[in-house]
């Protein structure tokens, strides 16, 4: 819709504020959970290097007929990311980083896990500013959009000299659905058993939802039982995470109690009864 704001390109800025806004998120959580700050803000740098290259690279694999020359692939303003290859490039670069610093990786996930969600929120507006990860058509739906001549969308349905026919803004349905995982995986952390549970909470959401947009999707090549890529990755994700919730728990928990209760004898002490009770159960 608005591929440049003033002279920038809208879906690099969006990608900007998104990290931004995860990273102060990210932040926040650490200071709650006595982790220093440093470790957030180094993980961000190797995050933001190592999901991108993995975003990107997933979707040159994926639709390598959009290019036309080698250096098309290096020219990530334009768009044309992939979560799940950013999501797996950045999980394996994090964890390497993680141990390399002897960090606790349960706790880290809780902090850092969530606040993606958030970063997602503004990286799908940067989407729907440039016209890409579009929906299909939809003439009847009320809030369909028309996307310009010569964005992405125009492209697919118009052959890019008209606009696009009215189509379903699946980057608004999944900016706002990122911004309900982010706000659930974060409540849910006063709930958690064990360390780590935030983080799965986040993980099968994430994969519920965009299992469910992909639907909806005007753009993904569906190669696997009618299924895109992304579609057949979230199955994935909600199993193995559903999996590892569940695992987690049955096992006693391992959660420290807050300074509030350890300040407080009679909290401390009720908390003390509660974890016997649980771990006799």
């Amino acid at each position: 819709m608005f591929p440049k704001i003033g002279p920038l390109n809208s879906y690099g800025l969006m990608m900007a504020i998104g990290f931004w806004a995860a990273w102060l998120a990210a932040l926040h959580r650490a200071r709650k959970e006595n982790i220093d700050g440093k470790h957030i803000s180094d993980m961000l740098i190797v995050a933001m290097i190592s999901g991108v290259m993995g975003a990107r690279i997933l979707y040159i694999i994926q639709f390598n007929d959009r290019f036309a020359s080698f250096w098309d692939f290096f020219k990530i303003w334009q768009g044309g990311l992939v979560f799940y290859g950013g999501m797996v490039a950045a999980t394996v670069a994090l964890v390497i980083f993680i141990y390399l610093r002897k960090l606790p990786l349960p706790k880290i996930a809780d902090v850092a896990g969530p606040p993606v969600a958030l970063g997602l929120v503004f990286g799908r507006i940067g989407c729907f500013l440039f016209g890409c990860c579009y929906g299909r058509v939809a003439e009847n739906l009320f809030f369909a959009v028309r996307f310009p001549p010569g964005s992405p969308a125009s492209n697919t349905y118009a052959g890019g000299v008209e606009a696009s026919p009215p189509i379903i803004p699946t980057q608004l349905i999944s900016s706002f659905d990122n911004l309900l995982v982010f706000l659930a995986a974060t409540f849910f952390f006063r709930y958690r058993h064990r360390y780590g549970e935030s983080f799965l909470v986040f993980a099968m959401l994430y994969g519920v939802h965009r299992f469910l947009v992909e639907i909806l999707r005007g753009d993904s090549a569906r190669p696997l039982l009618n299924m895109s890529m992304s579609q057949s990755l979230s199955l994935v994700l909600v199993i193995i995470a559903l999996a590892l919730f569940v695992r987690s728990r049955l096992l006693p928990g391992n959660i420290e109690a807050a300074p509030a209760a350890a300040s407080n004898p009679a909290a401390a002490s009720k908390g003390k009864k509660r974890s016997r009770g649980k771990a006799s159960r």
